[in-house]
């Protein structure tokens, strides 16, 4: 029975504490450089008519 309170204890109190110390890596966020992975299409209203070209949805 005591290693049961222990437990119990621990998902109480310990995984309070282990989720206030997890941390955000600092960076430039990956999504802010977007613009240099787009790719040149052609395609005017790829935007607006997407699931036209992706699934072959009438416009």
């Amino acid at each position: 029975m005591p290693k049961l309170l222990e437990i119990i204890h621990y998902l109480k109190t310990g995984m309070k504490e282990s989720r206030k110390k997890v941390r955000v890596k600092k960076g430039k966020d990956p999504l802010f450089d977007l613009r240099k992975v787009a790719v040149e299409t052609g395609i005017k209203d790829l935007a607006e008519h997407h699931d036209h070209y992706l699934y072959g949805v009438s416009k």
